[in-house]
């Protein structure tokens, strides 16, 4: 995932970890891999190889809304966040 993105400094892209955010969700929570929007999404810091990261989800099947966030491993620091609205299927 972080090869080619910026060859002198590597980073986990951001579309990459919104799809890793909708495989995961699909994965255990069972929802579509099919998005409609992103309504949200913020990049604080970057996700560096070798990184150890926390992925946390929330669906609200009634919106069809996926939120999602990376944080740091084990300290919990914020790298980025999104709200992504899936299609119906």
């Amino acid at each position: 995932y972080f090869d080619g993105h910026f060859p002198e400094f590597l980073i986990l892209p951001g579309v990459t970890q919104v799809d890793l955010a909708m495989r995961r969700s699909h994965e255990l929570l069972g929802t579509t891999l099919a998005m409609q929007s992103i309504t949200r999404i913020k990049f604080k810091r970057p996700i560096l190889p070798e990184q150890k990261m926390r992925l946390e989800l929330a669906y609200t099947e009634e919106k069809n809304k996926l939120t999602f966030s990376y944080r740091t491993y084990p300290d919990g620091v914020l790298c980025s966040e999104g709200t992504i609205i899936l299609e119906n299927t």
